[in-house]
């Protein structure tokens, strides 16, 4: 599924793809139900205009026509990768920046992004579900890490990002699996 990830410059992970993808997330670029070809996460500051026409503008200069970006204000050098080689495989790639709570009265920066890439073949709503169940892990975790809103429990930072990506197929998602 992975073909390489690369570290370029410290500020952009770079994740190539053997082959396309069918992938749902919440990417500014590259977002939505589509194929992608790689994955691409880029350190930013606050400070970089449109988000949107940086994110292209960054896949473009990589030659990444079907990228999903993701942009972070995380050290890239500490990024997590999980390999599962059971039947399905399953690889995890993640920047975890708990700076700012999403609370519902609070706006700010912090990032949690996750993908998750499975080589099973997924049916459209296996993949949905897969994308369900992501995001619910990812909200316990964040939950369990003690990232708080006063006394309330936060459900994320205010710029989580969330990806799956599996081979287009007629399996429907199986918690199990």
């Amino acid at each position: 599924m992975i073909n390489s990830i690369e570290l370029l410059r410290n500020d952009i992970l770079f994740v190539k793809l053997r082959e396309k993808l069918l992938s749902l997330g919440t990417n500014i670029y590259g977002g939505g139900l589509r194929k992608v070809d790689s994955i691409i996460v880029k350190k930013v500051n606050r400070r970089f205009g449109d988000p949107r026409l940086y994110a292209k503008r960054i896949a473009k200069e990589l030659g990444s026509k079907e990228a999903a970006v993701f942009l972070t204000s995380v050290d890239l050098r500490k990024y997590i990768y999980v390999e599962e080689k059971e039947e399905p495989n399953v690889y995890i790639i993640s920047t975890i920046g708990l700076n700012n709570p999403a609370c519902l009265d609070n706006r700010g920066y912090g990032t949690v992004n996750l993908a998750v890439i499975t080589d099973e073949g997924l049916s459209v709503s296996g993949i949905l579900d897969l994308f369900r169940i992501t995001s619910e892990i990812k909200a316990s975790l964040i939950t369990i890490l003690g990232l708080s809103c006063g006394s309330e429990p936060a459900f994320g930072t205010t710029s989580d990002v969330t990806l799956v990506l599996s081979r287009h197929g007629n399996k429907d998602c199986n918690v199990s699996a």
